[in-house]
């Protein structure tokens, strides 16, 4: 997709037409761990760093698979 004349990610055009721009060295997490999801309230900001963990929290924890229930750590309003 393009968006102000730079091809981007589908996900990522859709939080900058809801939210604004992504400020440098910030990502695009999908709270609901779909990848393909481009639901602009399913999409947070996060580091580098905290998108890895959450990453890794979602595949290597007890409830890995598709769904799990989010822990009010990881939950931001």
């Amino acid at each position: 997709m393009s968006l102000d004349g730079a091809t981007v990610a589908v996900h990522i055009a859709m939080f900058v037409v809801e939210h604004g721009p992504v400020p440098p060295r910030k990502q695009i997490d999908h709270t609901c761990k779909r990848r393909l999801c481009v639901n602009p309230d399913h999409l947070e900001m996060a580091t580098h760093l905290e998108n890895q963990r959450r990453r890794d929290r979602r595949r290597n924890g007890p409830l890995s698979g598709e769904s799990r229930t989010l822990l009010k750590s990881e939950i931001t309003t």
